[in-house]
This record gives C-alpha cells, structure tokens and sequence, in this order.
C-alpha cells in the first residue's frame, strides 16, 4: 500500500538493498522527490520509508551517520538544525548569515537615521517656494510637500497589504500593490483639486479642510483598491478568506487612526495648558498637572489602544488566523505601532514642559523601567528562579536557596529597580497587549504560569507542579534523548516551530555559564529543562526591545535637530501653528532631547550587557530577529513605518495661508 508522505516529511532512503539508508526531507509529494541537504538537488529514490518505520537498532545507526553528515563540511560553518521544514531549511542559510551583530547594526541605523534624514529634508522644504507674509504657495505644499506624506504612507501600507493579506494560490501580484502605493498620492491630489474647485483655499476654513485630506484620501484609496485585491489575485475558493482578514485589517487601521486623531488632540491641549490658556497655576502646581497628565497618558490612553491591537490579533486568529512566522510580524508591528504612540507624543509633551523636575522624573522613569524589563528579566537565571515560583522578594531578604547571581547585592538590586519600575504603573492585567505561548512539554502534572514584562506576557504551559525526583528522572532521560536526536522520532515533534527547533539547537550548543550561580543548576537534566525554556523567553524579550529602542533613539534625534533645522530655512515663516520657530530656541528645549538621548543611549549599552549570553543563546535570539527581517519587503514595511510615523513627533503643522 503507498504511503502519503507531506512535505517536510523525514524520511529515510536508498537505492539498492545493500547500501545503508539516508536521512532526507520530503520536497515535493508528486512524484515524491526528496533533499538530502537543504541545498542538495530534488531526487528519487527506489526505497524510501518513515524515519519512525525503523528500529531502534536502525534509527540509532542512520542518525549517528546522518550527525556526522551535518558536522561536515558540505553543510557549512552553521548547517540547519535538525527537526526544520524543507521551507525553513530553504531559508536558514540566508537568516543565518543575517544573524550577527552587523546585521542588527544596520537595521538600528536605518531605523533611527532614515527618519531624521528624510523627514528633516522634508520640513526643511516646506517653504521653497516663499510667498512672503506668512503663506505658502499652493502647487508646492500639493504636489511636494503633502504629497511625501502620503506617498510614504501609501508605500508603507502597500507593503502592509502585501506582508499580511494570506497568499493567493498563484501568488501575490505585485503590480496591485504599487497601483494601491500610487493612489495614495492621487487621491489626495484629487481632494485638494476639490477644496480649490469650491474656492476655499484661502479661507478661514483651509486649515481645518485639508487636514481632512489623509483620512479622506486614504480611506478612498483603501476601498477603492479592494475589490481590484479580492477579485484580482484571488480566486472564488480563497476570497471569502482573504475578505475576513482584509476586514479585520481595516477595522484595526481605523482605530488606529483615530487614535492618532485624538492623540493630537491630547497634545495640543497640553500645550494650552502649558502657555496659560487655562490660567497661571504655581509651578508647583503645574508641574503636578504635567506629571500626572503624562502619567495618565502613559497608564490609560496608551492601554486603551493597546486593547485595540490585542482585539484586532483575537479577531484574527479567531476568523483568519495566521501562519507562525506571519502573526510574529504581525506582533513585532504592532509593537513598532504602540511604541511610536508611546514616544511620539510623550516625549513631545515632556518637549513642551518648563518643569525640570517633570522631565527628570519622566526620563528617569523610563529608563528604569525598560532597564529591568528588558535588561534583567532576561537573566536565565532570574527566570528559572520565577519559573519555580520562587518571588523576588525571597530573593532580596536571601530567604530563599535559590541563586539568580553569584554576588547578594546583585539579587538585591533586582529587587529594587523592579520597585522602581513598577511605581505608578497599573496592574499587568490592566496593561496586558502580547501573548506568546511556550510549551515546556511536562507529560504528567503540571500547571500553566505567566511570565511578565512590559505589556508582554508570555503563558507557559505544561510547566511541572512538583520540581522533584520524577521530573528531575524525566528531565534527565528528555535532555538524553535530545542529545542523541531521538525527539525526531517522536510525532508530535515532527512539526516542531522554527523557534523550538533552533532553541533546542541552541541548548545543544550552549557552554550553560550561568548554571554556575546556584548548585541546584548543576544537574544536568534540570539545567537543560530550564535552559529550554528560558533560551526562548529571552529570545521573545529580546526581538521586542528592539523595536523600542529603534523608536526611542531616533524621537531623542528629531526633537534634538528639527527646531534648529527648521529655523534655518524659510520654512521657519510657515510651520508656527505649535511651535513659534520665529523665536532662538530655549535652553529647556535643547536639555530635553540630550537628556532623552544620553539615557537612550546609556540604556542601550546597559540592556545589551544584560543581554548578552554564550554564543549559542545569542544566536538563537539573534536568529529568531534575522527570520522577522528575511524578508524585504517586511523590512521596507517597517522603516517606511519609522518614517512616516516619525514625521507626527515633532508636530509642527503648517499655518496653511494661501493667497486667494
């Protein structure tokens, strides 16, 4: 009877009885070829049957032989880890080659430099074409000016389409998304073509009428293109699919907008209270307002739209879930998403503000708080210790036997800067946006945990409710098995994830220093158990910090820059409606973006020190944010998303005067 292989499959083959057999990768099911290597030729063979179809005695022999095949030097210096999919092995070597330090260089320049750069040009050019007397020449704010917004949109939410609307049969037709890039522009054209067709140009109302240009404009150009998408590339089987996911797409985008919206509206009415619309307060006074309006920013506006996010995944895992890879995406964007609202208009808040004490408390903060976060909740150690359910404060009061550092004041500076980072912050279940699942993989009793950090939980389940002598034996014979490639053999790891592969690769691999912090690490099942699951925690913490980090330094460069940059153009006569740029800059306003970027970078370094581990573990977590970026088209994504987000931090809308 034929066997139904699947692609991906493990298999073993030969041909000719006497010849040993041969690990190989399922590549295409009819007729069945197979890869012996991931970048080895499809080929037949005359024998072919499951690797689990063998015997003990056999399998022990093809996987001893199919090591020594990976250890060699056809494979490479890192060949794929056993246990990956024909379509995950087609592209290791090229996430792989991407996993160093250069790599993660690179996209922290582009992201933090390319919208300086570009949106500097940009407002410096705003008023190239000098009317005089405060207005600006209509064809050019048009056609140049305004329409570099919406072009950068119209690129970002292309791309946006592309990267998560699910793939046709036959293939995504790109041409449909360039025509969506370019109605961006041309239907925002086409408004502004109406506004002076009705002679409201230079009215009193122009202000307030072509800011509805990018709403309007894009959401036409949005619905417009829909039909063009779903009748376009799809056929009549996939469409009510990609409909469900394109809707909850929209649903998603539009909350945002009107977050967006509103945000504005928070910021100018900081702003008023800060230039004495409201009255004169004491300063006191006020810089209690201040602080507590950011406070309340941060708490409760910024959460509120983090549930619209944390809707929109349930929405689509629900009606149009994702593939692994695509939801990750999905995640490290809408994390690029809240982080921009996070830093945008706070830190132009704290740009605005007279008070000292409020930036210094805001700065100060922040900085502790990712610190602990992001830095210390990534210590293997520190997260073993939580993962017995053993508490910091155990760990501050040495009431514990549990070790999470060699040196006391250490454990105890844990404890104090998560007292710092969690003052004024609402409870996690309040702020909770991102959920990842870890499968610790206990078979007997077990129990489900939650690990915490930032607005990020990550649920473990199958975790051991008892941590004794049967699950140190289970321990022992799993990390056993893994050494030897027996997990193999077992179906429900035959799919295994990308990142559960590689994690175990990475255990493999590991020289496990940091065992050496407590004796009760030393045994060697219990260590590999914990290593498991503390290697992929620190690889989720990781690819989020650096999406904050990215955002965080490139908001410190644009306040530090644009103001001066804008004073020395023309365009100084027209971008007033939030700043006065007629008038040198205040002290206040070049202290507060060097005292954000100075931290900034401080914290940088700090939380890479804390970070950084053996070589293995660096790969792993150095892989799993290679594999976001593999594709380039996500990357064009998210930076044309650093631009055009990036453009709204320093708000300096224009007085939009135009002659009549």
């Amino acid at each position: 009877m034929a066997l139904n292989y699947h692609v991906g499959q493990l298999v073993v083959v030969r041909d000719d009885e006497e010849q040993n057999w041969h690990c190989a990768r399922i590549y295409q099911t009819s007729p069945v070829l197979v890869k012996l290597r991931p970048r080895s030729s499809p080929s037949k063979y005359k024998f072919m049957k499951p690797l689990e179809a063998l015997t003990e005695h056999e399998a022990k022999n093809v996987l001893a032989l199919e090591q020594q095949l990976r250890n060699g030097m056809d494979l490479g210096p890192d060949p794929p880890p056993m246990g990956l999919t024909a379509e995950e092995q087609t592209a290791y070597p090229s996430i792989a080659a991407k996993a160093n330090s250069s790599f993660l260089t690179v996209i922290l320049l582009i992201g933090t430099l390319s919208p300086v750069i570009l949106n500097n040009l940009w407002l410096m050019t705003a008023n190239v074409v000098n009317e005089g007397d405060g207005h600006q020449h209509f064809w050019w704010y048009t056609l140049v000016f305004d329409n570099y917004f919406m072009i950068v949109k119209g690129l970002m939410f292309s791309a946006f389409f592309y990267a998560f609307l699910p793939e046709p049969a036959k293939g995504h037709r790109k041409w449909l998304y360039w025509l969506l890039a370019i109605m961006w522009p041309l239907f925002s054209f086409l408004i502004h073509m109406l506004w002076l067709a009705v002679n409201t140009v230079g009215s009193d109302d122009a202000w307030g009428l072509m800011k509805l240009n990018f709403p309007v404009g894009a959401s036409a150009a949005v619905f417009a293109w829909m039909p063009l998408c779903l009748y376009g590339q799809y056929s009549r089987e996939e469409r009510f699919f990609a409909t469900k996911r394109f809707v909850v797409i929209i649903v998603i985008l539009v909350a945002d907008l009107i977050f967006i919206s509103s945000s504005h509206l928070v910021l100018l009415l900081f702003k008023a209270f800060g230039d004495g619309e409201f009255g004169a307060p004491d300063p006191l006074v006020r810089a209690i307002v201040e602080l507590a309006f950011l406070l309340g920013f941060m708490q409760v506006y910024l959460p509120l739209l983090g549930k619209v996010w944390q809707i929109g995944l349930l929405l689509f895992d629900t009606l149009a879930p994702m593939k692994d890879l695509q939801r990750q995406r999905m995640l490290y964007f809408a994390t690029v998403i809240l982080d921009m609202h996070r830093y945008m208009y706070v830190r132009e808040m704290m740009y605005a503000t007279d008070s000292v004490t409020v930036v210094i408390c805001m700065v100060f903060k922040d900085f502790v708080y990712d610190v602990y976060n992001f830095g210390m909740c990534s210590s293997p150690a520190l997260q073993s210790a939580w993962l017995m359910g053993v508490p910091t404060w155990k760990l501050f009061l040495g009431a514990s036997e549990v070790r999470v550092a060699s040196s006391r004041i250490y454990e105890t500076c844990i404890f104090v800067v998560k007292l710092l980072s969690d003052f004024l912050e609402l409870p996690r279940c309040l702020t909770r946006v991102f959920t990842w699942t870890i499968d610790c993989g206990y078979p007997k009793h077990t129990s489900s945990k939650s690990f915490c950090f930032a607005e990020t939980e990550v649920k473990l389940v199958n975790v051991p409710s008892d941590f004794g002598a049967e699950f140190k034996e289970w321990a022992y014979k799993t990390a056993k098995d893994r050494q030897q490639n027996r997990f193999i053999l077992q179906s429900e790891d035959a799919h295994s994830s990308f990142d559960t592969v590689i994690a175990r690769d990475a255990v493999e691999k590991s020289n496990g220093e940091w065992r050496k912090v407590w004796e009760g690490f030393r045994d060697p099942g219990l260590f590999s158990f914990y290593q498991f699951m503390t290697v992929q925690l620190s690889g989720i913490i990781f690819c989020r910090y650096r999406a904050r980090i990215i955002i965080k330094i490139a908001s410190s460069i644009m306040l530090l820059t644009t103001g001066t940059l804008i004073r020395l153009t023309p365009s100084k006569d027209v971008l007033n409606r939030v700043h006065d740029h007629s008038q040198p800059r205040e002290l206040m306003q070049w202290i507060v973006p060097a005292a954000m970027l100075f931290f900034d970078v401080l914290e940088l370094v700090l939380v890479q020190c804390l970070q950084d581990g053996d070589a293995a573990t660096m790969g792993y977590k150095m892989k799993r944010f290679a594999r976001l970026f593999n594709d380039p088209i996500f990357l064009g994504m998210v930076m044309s998303c650093h631009v055009c987000c990036n453009s709204d931090l320093y708000i300096t809308f224009a007085n939009l005067k135009f002659r009549p």
